[in-house]
């Protein structure tokens, strides 16, 4: 029952997005100059307010659908 709460809890924190640091994949991008720290926010805002939503329906679903 805890995989109820600790999966979507788990999947929905690596969808925070919306700084440079957050990932390492927009360190990088971000490690050459052409972007700015705000370039990244619009869209993490947009993936960090759908993707946790998403994570808890989703993990409902398939642990539901597994027992």
């Amino acid at each position: 029952m805890e995989a109820v709460v600790v999966v979507p809890l788990a999947l929905a924190s690596s969808s925070a997005m919306c700084l440079p640091v957050s990932t390492p994949p927009n360190a990088i991008a971000f490690s050459y100059g052409q972007l700015n720290s705000k370039d990244f926010l619009t869209g993490g805002l947009i993936v960090g307010a759908i993707a946790p939503v998403l994570c808890v329906f989703w993990c409902q679903w398939l642990l539901s659908a597994l027992h």
